[in-house]
């Protein structure tokens, strides 16, 4: 375990762990019930058991796997990327930037301005 300001973590590589169907079995510590959020896809290369503020246990696989590439395409679009528009495409479209502060500096106004007449 790390310093008790930093995030509770031990990490456990080779055999000091074994995985089986629903528990995992840590060195020193026993068996551990599990509960998969998705299947492995290779054999883990190291474990590492995180507690957070919660007190709820976490464990991290890290697996190595071969890159998956996409098929060749020959359609392929130019985009410029500029000041006054977030993006313009070859064929003349061009995208606004997201201003998400404009947007919610007009609903805390409006939060504001109910408040004010709610008192």
């Amino acid at each position: 375990m790390k310093s008790r300001k930093s995030r509770k973590s031990a990490r456990l590589v080779g055999a000091n762990y074994k995985i089986g169907q629903d528990k995992i079995y840590l060195l020193k510590i026993g068996k551990i019930k599990i509960v998969w959020s998705r299947p492995l896809a290779n054999k883990p290369t190291s474990v590492t058991i995180i507690r957070d503020s919660a007190n709820r246990y976490f464990a991290n696989f890290v697996v190595k796997t071969c890159a998956e590439y996409l098929p060749k395409s020959d359609k392929s679009i130019p985009i410029d990327l500029g000041i006054f528009t977030f993006a313009t495409l070859s064929n003349g479209e061009k995208i606004n930037a997201p201003k998400p502060l404009t947007k919610n500096l007009k609903k805390l106004g409006k939060f504001q301005r109910k408040l004010l007449t709610d008192n």
